[in-house]
C-alpha cells in the first residue's frame, strides 16, 4: 500500500510546528522577561521624555513660466520633468543655509538658552550630555591644544553657527502633497509656540529669498 504524499506532508508540517512550540515553551520565561523589559522601557520613556510638538504650514508653488524662442510670448506649459525640478528646487531652497540663517536671526535662535533647548531627539540629547561630560573631563587637554593652535573668535562663532544650522535642519520636514502644487512644511520642537513661529518664519523667509532671486535674475 502506497503512502499518500499529502498525508506525509501534513505529518511533516505538524512535526515542525510541534518542535517550534516546544522551543517556545522552553524559552517562555526569556520571552516574557524581554516583553516586560520592552514595555517598561517604553512606558519609562513615554512618561519621562518631554513632549514634542509639530507645527505645519503649506505653500503653493506656482508653475514656472517660460518664453517661446520663436514668438517671445510667455507660455504656461510645464512638463512633468520641469514640474518635478521646480518642486525639488523649492524643497532644497527651503532647507538651504541662507534661509535657515535668516530664520535664526529673525527669531534670535542663536542665543545661548535657545541653543540648549532646540534639540528634540531624546537619543541625541543624551548623546550631547555624554559628549559634554567627556569634554569636561578632557578640558585640560583641550585647553592645551587651544594654546598650541588657538582659534579666532570668528572661527569659534562660525563653528557654533554651523552646528546650530545643522540642528535646525534636522527639525524641518518638507514634502509635496500628492497630486497638488502644495508643499507641506513642518517643524518639531518642545515648545509649541516656537514650533509655530519657526514654521511661519521659514515660509516667510523662503518666499522673500525666492522673490529676491527672481528679481536679481530679471535684472541680469
Amino acid at each position: 500500500m502506497q503512502d499518500n504524499p499529502t498525508e506525509n506532508l501534513f505529518q511533516e508540517e505538524e512535526t515542525h510546528l510541534s518542535e517550534y512550540l516546544m522551543v517556545l515553551s522552553k524559552r517562555k520565561t526569556l520571552i516574557i522577561l524581554v516583553f516586560i523589559l520592552v514595555v517598561t522601557a517604553t512606558l519609562f520613556h513615554s512618561y519621562t521624555a518631554d513632549p514634542i510638538f509639530q507645527s505645519s504650514a503649506r505653500l503653493i508653488i506656482d508653475p514656472e513660466k517660460s518664453s517661446s524662442p520663436i514668438t517671445g510670448e510667455r507660455t504656461d506649459f510645464e512638463s512633468y520633468q520641469s514640474q518635478t525640478m521646480t518642486f525639488n528646487t523649492s524643497i532644497k531652497m527651503i532647507q538651504s543655509t541662507p534661509v535657515i540663517q535668516q530664520v535664526i536671526t529673525a527669531l534670535k535662535l542663536d542665543t545661548e538658552n535657545n541653543e540648549q533647548d532646540l534639540e528634540v531627539s531624546f537619543i541625541k540629547e543624551r548623546l550631547a550630555q555624554i559628549k559634554a561630560n567627556i569634554e569636561l573631563l578632557l578640558k585640560k587637554n583641550d585647553n592645551q591644544e587651544l594654546l598650541e593652535n588657538p582659534l579666532t573668535p570668528e572661527e569659534i562663532e562660525n563653528q557654533k553657527r554651523q552646528a546650530l544650522i545643522t540642528m535646525i535642519k534636522e527639525k524641518i520636514e518638507v514634502g509635496q502633497v500628492r497630486d497638488t502644487r502644495l508643499l507641506n512644511l513642518s517643524v518639531k520642537d518642545k515648545d509649541p509656540v516656537l514650533a509655530a513661529d519657526m514654521v511661519n518664519m521659514l515660509a516667510e523667509k523662503y518666499m522673500a529669498f525666492n522673490l529676491g532671486n527672481k528679481m536679481e535674475s530679471s535684472k541680469q
